[in-house]
C-alpha cells in the first residue's frame, strides 16, 4: 500500500476540482482507503508538512524547503503531477513564512510573482504544471538574491534594509545601495532608545522621524534616489513600518497612520 500512496492521491486530486476529493478519500478510495492516506490528504489539503517517506520507496526525505534538492528533482520529475504541485505548494508557503515579518521586500515578492492569483484548480495537470513551474523558478530566484547577498556580508536585518533601499527584490546589488543600507541600520540602531524606556506612539514619531531624517541625508551622500516626503514611495513606506516595528520591538501597530 505504501507504494501507492501517490497514485491514491493522485486519484482523489483527479475526482474533484480544487482538490476537494482529498476530504473524500474514504468514499472514493474505499476499500483502498487507510487511515493513513487519509492522514496525508488531510496535509495536503491544510497545505500542512508530513513525513515525506509515505509517498514511496524512491520518496525523497527530509524538510519541505527549497534547499531540499531531492525533493524540488522529485516536484520536477514525478509522475503524479497533481500530488507533486501540492507538495510544491506546502514548499512555498514554508518559504514564504520565513520572510513573513522579517523581509517586506521579499514577502511581496512572494505575494505579487510566486503565489498563485486565486486559486488553482488541482483537478487540472496543466495547471499544476503551470503552478509547479512558477512557483520553483520564484522560489529560485530567491535562493539566488540570498547568495548574492552573502557575497556582500548581508544577512538577517542587513539584508532587508538593502533590500528596503531598492524597494523591491530580488535586485542587483550595487556598492552605493549596500552601503546606504548599512548606515540606515546603523543609524537605526544607535537612535533606539535603550530596552528599559517606556514605549509611547509619540515616541516612536520621535524615533522615526528622526531617523528618517538622517536616511534622507545618508541617501543623498551616496547618490540613491530616497524622497522621505514621498508618500508612494515603497521604500520610504518600507523603512517606516520597519522602524515602526523595531522600536515596539517588533510589536506591529497596523492601526497606526501616518
Amino acid at each position: 500500500m505504501k507504494n501507492k500512496m501517490c497514485e491514491q492521491l493522485e486519484r482523489l486530486l483527479a475526482e474533484l476540482p480544487y482538490g476537494d476529493g482529498l476530504l473524500y478519500a474514504r468514499d472514493i478510495l474505499k476499500d483502498e482507503w487507510t487511515e493513513q492516506t487519509e492522514q496525508v490528504a488531510q496535509a495536503l489539503y491544510n497545505h500542512e508538512s508530513f513525513d515525506l517517506s509515505v509517498l514511496g520507496e524512491n520518496s525523497p526525505t527530509g524538510e519541505f524547503e527549497y534547499c531540499n534538492e531531492a525533493l524540488c528533482e522529485w516536484i520536477r520529475t514525478a509522475k503524479t503531477r497533481r500530488v507533486a504541485a501540492m507538495v510544491c505548494r506546502i514548499v512555498l508557503d514554508n518559504e514564504f513564512n520565513k520572510v513573513v515579518g522579517e523581509n517586506q521586500a521579499l514577502q511581496d515578492y512572494y505575494a505579487e510573482n510566486v503565489h498563485p492569483n486565486g486559486s488553482v484548480n488541482w483537478q487540472q495537470v496543466d495547471a499544476c504544471e503551470a503552478f509547479i513551474q512558477r512557483t520553483l523558478k520564484g522560489m529560485d530566484e530567491v535562493a539566488r538574491h540570498y547568495e548574492e547577498a552573502r557575497k556582500w556580508g548581508l544577512e538577517g536585518e542587513s539584508l532587508h534594509v538593502v533590500d528596503m533601499v531598492w524597494g523591491w527584490a530580488p535586485h542587483v546589488f550595487e556598492e552605493d545601495t549596500v552601503a546606504t543600507g548599512r548606515e540606515i541600520l546603523e543609524v537605526a540602531n544607535q537612535c533606539q532608545p535603550d530596552k528599559l524606556t517606556i514605549r509611547s506612539d509619540a515616541g516612536a514619531r520621535v524615533y522615526i522621524d528622526k531617523v528618517m531624517q538622517q536616511v534622507q541625508q545618508i541617501a543623498e551622500k551616496h547618490d540613491v534616489d530616497i524622497d522621505i516626503t514621498d508618500v508612494y514611495s515603497l521604500t520610504t513606506g518600507y523603512l517606516r513600518d520597519w522602524l515602526m516595528a523595531k522600536y515596539w520591538g517588533n510589536q506591529r501597530k497596523e492601526d497606526e497612520e501616518w
